[in-house]
């Protein structure tokens, strides 16, 4: 099933040095859940806990330790890390942890993926030479544990 929405873009032209504001028909299919539903069903296989270096995570009760201290987490920085370990050796794109983690269907242009991720390496990682939550330079993110 295709829908029809008018997309509307402003352009330059370089020949005659005007703009131009374009306004066209265009036909789309619309977005189907399927795609995450493809997600949930592959996460739905549960890990109760999990634990890498000093650290143990205990996804049933929503609890990480480190070094037998039990860590501060938000509720989305314990969801970022959930997504981690449910897709460690996987490269993560930003768009996708704001898609999957956020639930944002629009990927906007922001920086709340790495300021989390930061905030979750303080917590769980070294801030200086990561060993677990690696940035994958113009890729994103790869949990490696």
């Amino acid at each position: 099933m295709f829908d029809v929405i008018r997309f509307t873009y402003f352009f330059f032209s370089k020949t005659n040095a005007s703009s131009n504001l374009m306004s066209e028909k265009v036909s789309y299919q619309p977005f189907s859940s399927d795609v995450y539903a493809e997600h949930s069903v592959s996460s739905s296989s549960k890990i109760e806990q999990y634990s890498f270096g000093d650290v143990k995570i205990k996804f049933e009760k929503k609890e990480v330790w480190r070094n037998g201290v039990r860590l501060d987490l938000s509720d989305k920085e314990f969801q970022l890390l959930r997504y981690f370990v449910e897709n460690r050796g996987k490269v993560i794109s930003r768009g996708d942890l704001l898609r999957f983690v956020w639930g944002y269907h629009r990927l906007p242009n922001t920086r709340t993926v790495d300021v989390h991720v930061a905030w979750l390496r303080q917590k769980v990682d070294q801030q200086v030479n990561p060993q677990y939550i690696l940035t994958i330079h113009g890729k994103g993110y790869k949990f490696s544990a």
